[in-house]
């Protein structure tokens, strides 16, 4: 409530609007923020800063499709045709990844998107390339493949698409200038105080899951459905949405109901992550430890530990304490 109070005291009455959130929250930063995220240069900008956080991908084949087109899948996503695994003899069956995202080159911030996109999905190949577990099982994305665990890895990768150290070395535009410090510090200044409405947006999801699960089968009608989806955006969001709770893609297919309930355990374990390495190192962009720590501590276990004891062997903590 207090974020919404200072948006419509900065920013007027109408600021609240689905229509005019996102661009008033934002949408002049990121037109100055543009020109230093040439879409051209996104897959150089992830491969470079993987490679100098020393994450390998051991051998692993990747199938990028980046751009958006009609009547393609509206929302990003990585999948394993062949999950990796290590035969009998110890020899390592590498992955094959088919990942995607919707950019639209040529468009106001399309290459921060197709680049955070990259880092994301890129977090996921990278987790799934170095499990290395006897068995195919064990490297899969579905049950019981932790949610929480997947997400965990590439919402910490992307995470560094809003380091301002990160931005200093992997922003920088196609007459090679680097982004300003003025603008790094306008994006901070303007944006940080209503990170609240991300996470608020990822939670309405449940929420509206929930509500659904518990209304009694006769009361399942179409009417309903619509009824509580406006409501829960009122109560969790403040009132309609940019993206209104039904126009989430995960809540029509069986494979990712209940999906967004992980987003909410990696967000939090990102933060746990996060000040982890920075407390151990006192960065993360271009640390040469990072890759192998994850690999280590995160990855190479794939799905045949739990996901919180995964949290605390490489943060010695338990996710709620962190």
């Amino acid at each position: 409530e207090k974020a919404l109070e200072n948006l419509i005291k900065e920013k007027g009455e109408t600021a609240c609007e689905p229509w005019n959130k996102g661009y008033l929250l934002a949408g002049d930063v990121v037109q100055k923020m543009d020109p230093y995220f040439p879409f051209d240069k996104a897959v150089s900008a992830w491969a470079r800063s993987f490679a100098a956080m020393n994450i390998s991908y051991n051998k692993s084949v990747m199938n990028l499709d980046l751009c958006d087109r009609e009547k393609k899948y509206s929302n990003g996503f990585c999948h394993w045709p062949v999950p990796p695994y290590v035969k009998p003899d110890g020899t390592l069956v590498s992955c094959v990844t088919n990942f995607t995202s919707l950019a639209q080159p040529g468009s106001v911030g399309s290459g921060h998107r197709a680049l955070t996109t990259l880092m994301h999905e890129g977090g996921h190949a990278a987790h799934f390339a170095n499990v290395v577990q006897p068995s195919p099982f064990h490297s899969q994305e579905r049950a019981p493949m932790s949610v929480a665990y997947a997400e965990t890895q590439s919402m910490f990768l992307d995470s560094l698409v809003g380091d301002s150290d990160w931005i200093a070395k992997y922003a920088v535009s196609k007459k090679g200038e680097v982004m300003p410090w003025e603008v790094i510090e306008q994006k901070i200044k303007k944006t940080h105080k209503y990170l609240v409405f991300a996470i608020r947006g990822i939670l309405a999801v449940p929420y509206y899951e929930k509500a659904l699960y518990e209304l009694p089968e006769d009361e399942v009608t179409a009417e309903n459905i619509q009824r509580i989806a406006d409501e829960i955006d009122k109560k969790i969001l403040g009132g309609p949405s940019a993206r209104p709770v039904l126009s989430v893609p995960h809540i029509l297919a069986d494979e990712s109901s209940c999906y967004c309930q992980g987003y909410i355990l990696a967000d939090m374990a990102v933060h746990q992550t996060r000040s982890h390495f920075l407390k151990k190192y006192g960065f993360i962009t271009d640390n040469k430890h990072i890759g192998p720590e994850l690999a280590e501590s995160y990855w190479k276990a794939g799905n045949s530990e739990p996901f919180l004891d995964l949290v605390e062997k490489l943060t010695g903590l338990q996710l709620m304490h962190g």
